[in-house]
């Protein structure tokens, strides 16, 4: 009697701690519930599937590659262009600099040294010789040549007239464009007017006794000397007595 007694008061014991023993079976699901992870679904007991966000598409890389080897090449070039472009110019400066000196320098030495007169005598309508027109001028009024005295006096005044940029000696130049030149001269300022009768009276002597074969005398030839001189000075911006 008692073993059984025994018996049941072990399988009541037992019959009470079951309820305990399964209360606290799976601790860990129950503390899933408890705190209800986004991972896990309490209605179904199982996982919950999360969607993972794409990570942004990676750059694509540079198409030479090589960490920006691009990128240096491009600037590497762009400075030999510049480099290139700017020594251009200084050469084209350089030359066009040069060249403005030595035109310059031509034209200094060409005011220094005056041209000589048979270098403009070949430019004149006559058969000519290389003798300074002044001193051909005094041998021939010495020797009372006065048809030649004209024509001295006559390639005196031109050649004066060149050298003032009156008027310009040029092969095929006949007196008409050479008295047309010192009319234009003459009105671009006052006090010139003088100077074209002159040259009027020397060129129409000169042609009178050298193509013409007219005589001259002396009082001619004294009045175109003196003619000649005023029409020069003039040229030369000496004042002149009226």
């Amino acid at each position: 009697m008692s073993r059984i007694l025994l018996l049941l008061v072990v399988l009541a014991g037992l019959g009470a701690a079951e309820p305990a023993v399964e209360a606290s079976a799976d601790p860990a699901r129950d503390l899933l519930r408890g705190h209800a992870p986004p991972w896990y679904d309490g209605k179904r007991d199982d996982w919950r599937r999360i969607e993972v966000p794409k990570p942004p598409e990676a750059l694509a890389p540079p198409a030479s590659g090589g960490g920006g080897g691009g990128a240096f090449d491009v600037s590497v070039l762009a400075w030999v262009l510049v480099v290139a472009l700017a020594v251009a110019v200084a050469l084209v400066a350089f030359r066009l600099l040069s060249e403005r000196k030595a035109a310059e320098a031509e034209e200094r030495d060409g005011a220094a040294r005056p041209a000589t007169p048979a270098a403009r005598i070949g430019h004149l309508p006559f058969a000519h010789d290389d003798r300074d027109p002044d001193e051909a001028l005094r041998e021939a009024m010495a020797a009372g040549d006065w048809a030649r005295a004209a024509v001295w006096i006559y390639v005196r005044t031109l050649l004066a007239l060149d050298r003032a940029q009156v008027l310009r000696l040029e092969r095929g130049a006949t007196n008409r464009v050479h008295v047309a030149a010192v009319r234009r001269w003459a009105a671009d300022a006052h006090g010139r007017d003088a100077a074209v009768p002159a040259v009027e009276a020397i060129v129409a002597t000169f042609e009178a006794v050298y193509f013409g074969r007219q005589a001259i005398d002396r009082v001619r030839v004294d009045h175109l000397d003196r003619e000649g001189r005023r029409a020069v000075a003039l040229a030369r911006g000496v004042e002149v007595a009226p």
